[in-house]
């Protein structure tokens, strides 16, 4: 589960998410919590005003506008379809579909449904999965909170209540963990998910561990429980995790099929009812070490998808260049961007299972992009101010009373690059982006 919060100038942003449906949706950073929740105080409880919708897979019952809504549904019904179910394969479910949710506006109301409602702690979430409960389900918010952290929160928490009700909570600790990570860690183009690209920012701290041997076996890491994981500190915690979400990788996105055809048969036997340790040795058999071997090998030899690299550092000076325009600052090129975000002090940072992961302009790596594989030619960001020569008269007296934060697209990926794509919002007096992808042909 992570908390994304950003701070310095980023507090006075309209932060935005991207729904899997090619949908984007803003909520308004601004304002303040103590505020809502005053305002939500006055109001009818929650659960009166609101009422359940049917959609996909799923049931949502939320206070959200119809786009939000839209896009919660839209997130988790595919990646249900194009994650989930592709990964683990056809099982049956142990108990009746669909699954729940709730979505709030504020997260004054998510804590006061989720305490009174659930008997469930979640003041340090932007969702969760609430386990224990007879309705296995999710809550989420947006408030307060940058496009990426819904997206992941909402595939990640949406494994953990997909895996309940096909597995029964009887998936091991390393595993369960490990796929929803795996989810979580997908960066989005054109609304939808990219499964298997993993991005330097991922890749880089685990091969680290990996070379300095900071790793633990995968016979200890299929035996641990999620007690002994919470007791680790942090360091070792921050390592488990990761390693519990590259073995799932390793295992899910294999070119041969075999590994993937492993990982379906322990899933399957679980599924069914099989215990733990049989359904492990029919699986793996005694391969253990073996496959560990091989795992090692092939994270220290993966290289980190340009394309994902991207897309993730994109959304970061995407965010950059949005909370610098809001206080009406903008910026007209790369090293520009920069030099503003960090004399504003800009970063976002990331609490992942009580580890802390801070994104700072002052990390010059987040400016720059890998070499493409198979390819000696290292692409790069580039950041500029609109063209608006020749365009239509509207769009140029649009684009002087709103300016474009500024124009940022890649340059050298390939047969795929990509750009920011950005909308003014009057109503919300904000701007909206997403990540586009550009036909380079």
């Amino acid at each position: 589960m992570k908390d994304r919060t950003g701070n310095h100038v980023i507090n006075s942003i309209k932060a935005g998410f991207v729904t899997a449906c090619g949908v984007v949706v803003f909520l308004s950073v601004a304002g303040g919590f103590a505020a809502i929740s005053q305002e939500r105080l006055a109001k009818e409880e929650w659960w009166k005003r609101t009422r359940e919708v049917a959609a996909g897979r799923y049931v949502l019952r939320c206070d959200l506008s119809r786009d939000e809504a839209g896009l919660v549904v839209g997130e988790l019904n595919d990646t249900l379809r194009r994650g989930y179910e592709v990964v683990c394969g056809t099982l049956d479910s142990r108990e009746q579909w669909p699954l729940l949710v709730w979505g709030f506006e504020s997260r004054f109301d998510m804590m006061d449904a989720a305490r009174t409602r659930q008997g469930a702690d979640v003041s340090n979430d932007v969702g969760r999965f609430v386990r224990g409960t007879s309705n296995k389900l999710i809550v989420i918010c947006g408030e307060n909170q940058p496009q990426s952290m819904v997206r992941r929160v909402l595939r990640h928490e949406g494994f953990h209540q997909y895996a309940q009700k096909v597995f029964g909570g009887d998936l091991p600790w390393w595993l369960e963990e490990g796929l929803a990570e795996l989810f979580e860690r997908a960066a989005t183009v054109d609304g939808k998910a990219m499964f298997g690209e993993i991005s330097a920012d991922d890749l880089q701290p685990m091969q680290i561990a990996v070379d300095q041997k900071k790793t633990t076996s995968l016979a200890a890491l299929m035996n641990l429980t999620e007690g002994e994981f919470k007791s680790s500190d942090s360091d070792t915690r921050d390592i488990l995790l990761g390693q519990a979400w590259l073995m799932a990788m390793w295992l899910a996105n294999d070119p041969s099929g075999q590994r993937l055809e492993l990982l379906r048969g322990f899933l399957k036997n679980i599924n069914v009812g099989m215990g733990r340790e049989e359904a492990t040795h029919r699986a793996f058999g005694d391969q253990t070490e073996a496959m560990d071997s091989a795992w090692r090998t092939w994270v220290l030899e993966l290289q980190p998808s340009a394309l994902a690299t991207a897309a993730d550092r994109m959304e970061f000076l995407a965010q950059g260049a949005t909370a610098l325009a809001q206080s009406g600052t903008l910026a007209a090129s790369l090293e520009d961007l920069r030099s503003k975000l960090v004399a504003s002090d800009f970063s976002i940072t990331e609490h992942v299972h009580a580890q802390v992961r801070i994104h700072s302009a002052k990390d010059g790596s987040m400016f720059e992009l890998p070499v493409v594989v198979g390819s000696d030619a290292r692409p790069e960001f580039v950041v500029e101010r609109p063209n608006m020569a020749g365009r239509p008269k509207r769009e140029q007296i649009e684009e002087q009373k709103h300016p474009t934060p500024a124009v940022i697209r890649t340059q050298g990926l390939g047969g795929r690059e990509l750009r920011v794509e950005w909308k003014w919002d009057e109503k919300e007096q904000g701007w909206h982006w997403g990540i586009k992808s550009v036909d380079a042909h």
